[in-house]
């Protein structure tokens, strides 16, 4: 079953690193939404994102890319990331992943 899993897994993050440049708008800050959306595209299951801060990835690493602040010109606000901890569920179960926006296909791996 492990085995299954981690074939599937790697699968399926082939897929989203090679998807297409056109599922992902250009610039590299995103919302949380944005990055859900992006994995859903490349048929990884159903996301759920929050900034990377909290990540594994970037805790063992002790590397962050800082987020910034965005008011709309109706006075909203509203925050964008470059990096994402990411929760996929699917037929398989749950996993983490981590991923980093790009202009082009964005950088998606497994958050440990």
């Amino acid at each position: 079953m492990r085995t299954v899993t981690t074939v599937l897994t790697t699968a399926l993050l082939a897929l989203a690193v090679v998807a297409p440049a056109q599922a992902a708008p250009t610039g590299p800050y995103r919302t949380d939404e944005q990055a859900a959306a992006y994995l859903e595209q490349t048929g990884v299951g159903t996301a759920f994102c929050i900034n990377g801060h909290y990540s594994a990835h970037e805790k063992r690493t002790g590397r962050h890319f800082a987020g910034r602040k965005v008011v709309t010109r109706r006075g909203y606000v509203h925050y964008q990331f470059r990096s994402f901890a990411c929760t996929v569920t699917d037929d398989i179960g749950t996993r983490q992943l981590y991923v980093q926006t790009r202009p082009g296909p964005w950088v998606v791996m497994v958050d440990r």
